[in-house]
């Protein structure tokens, strides 16, 4: 079984400088977090360079892909729900 943690375009913060967290573990072999585009409350490009070695930033082409509504509602839960919560939890990287 495989699980995707999708973030495009996001208005995040505060951010942890990892971005995403395991809890109890050191590795995440059966999950993939990608991240497009993610930006801070105002707007500004986050800083991923310190990102968790086990996520990857998604390609313009590859969000366009993940964007798409043919994909239907559970493609946009994410995003539905770190905005709804202004950003913090830790769906979305979110410090606290």
């Amino acid at each position: 079984m495989l699980a995707k943690g999708i973030q495009l375009s996001l208005l995040m913060g505060p951010v942890i400088p990892v971005g995403w967290r395991l809890d109890n573990a050191t590795t995440a072999p059966n999950v993939q977090f990608w991240e497009y585009n993610s930006t801070d409350l105002n707007g500004n490009p986050l800083d991923v360079s310190q990102r968790a070695a086990f996520s990857r930033q998604l390609t313009a082409a590859e969000a366009a892909q993940w964007s798409d509504p043919a994909l239907g509602p559970v493609a946009y839960w994410s995003y539905r729900y770190c905005l709804a919560r202004g950003g913090h939890s830790d769906l979305c990287g979110a410090a606290g």
